[in-house]
């Protein structure tokens, strides 16, 4: 299993007894965001600190 094949996000999922809707991605690679948010994940792509700082605040949780 590798990403951004969803067969790694389900089995993450699986593994951690998590819901997609209670689990965020992150990452700087386009397909690997594109194939965590094709399993339901929240996902954020990477360009910079400030602005995934500001795509986290503003999709899923207030970050300090």
């Amino acid at each position: 299993m590798m990403k951004p094949g969803r067969d790694v996000f389900e089995y993450l999922l699986r593994r951690y007894n998590l819901t997609a809707t209670e689990t965020a991605f992150v990452d700087d690679h386009p397909p690997n965001v594109a194939g965590a948010k094709a399993v339901g994940i929240e996902a954020v792509l990477f360009r910079n600190a400030d602005q995934c700082r500001q795509d986290i605040a503003a999709r899923l949780v207030s970050v300090r």
